[in-house]
């Protein structure tokens, strides 16, 4: 049987949080530009592969699914231009292209399937959000998603997999105080933000799959 597996919408699970909203002095206006209009080709690319998905959320496909296919080839034209443009620039920070275009860097790192490239992207975040030029939130969903891709306890409860005919959070750190580390980064409740998760289009035999 063909595994089946949830595709999140870059504006949907994997990016809920949206850029700081406030006046940014912005020192390459041009990276800036190609980062904001990456994402929204990327968007724009799966709301036409995935209709169903233009209010955000997840979809059931299967892994062989020919949409599954083209969302593949479309990461991986992605994670060129975000690796290529960080071999020259680093992390993109909010001081080079204003938080959005940092937090435009993020969700072009947190779609791709180049694990080995989230991590190394990780440490460049990890130092750019302690110096005050990137957001922890941004740090926090890629953390968790690079923590459970190594099979580790997450610490924000971001990173969701499917189980039980629902999407629920992996493995959490410390899962009694989850809430107090989300709300010190401006995140809302954990139950709160998986229960606004929409599943569509789950296969009838979905509840098979482990």
């Amino acid at each position: 049987m063909n595994s089946i597996r949830a595709v999140a919408l870059i504006a949907g699970v994997a990016a809920a949080h949206a850029a700081p909203a406030r006046a940014q002095q912005v020192h390459n206006a041009e990276l800036r530009q190609r980062l904001l209009g990456l994402v929204a080709e990327g968007t724009a690319k799966r709301r036409i592969l995935l209709p169903e998905m233009a209010g955000g959320g997840a979809v059931m496909r299967r892994a062989d699914d020919s949409v599954v296919v083209k969302l593949r080839a479309l990461d991986s034209t992605m994670t060129v231009a975000i690796r290529e443009i960080i071999a020259t620039h680093g992390w993109p920070g909010a001081s080079l292209v204003g938080a959005d275009g940092s937090h435009a860097a993020f969700l072009l790192v947190q779609q791709s399937r180049d694990f080995a490239f989230k991590k190394k992207a990780l440490e460049l975040l990890t130092r750019a959000a302690a110096s005050g030029d990137a957001a922890q939130v941004d740090l926090a969903y890629l953390g968790d998603a690079v923590s459970a891709g190594l099979g580790q306890p997450q610490r924000y409860g971001t990173a969701l997999h499917f189980a039980n005919n629902r999407m629920e959070p992996s493995a959490i750190e410390d899962s009694a105080n989850v809430d107090a580390r989300r709300r010190k980064i401006g995140l809302g409740p954990l139950a709160d933000s998986v229960q606004s998760i929409k599943i569509i289009g789950m296969p009838a035999d979905a509840k098979r799959i482990p």
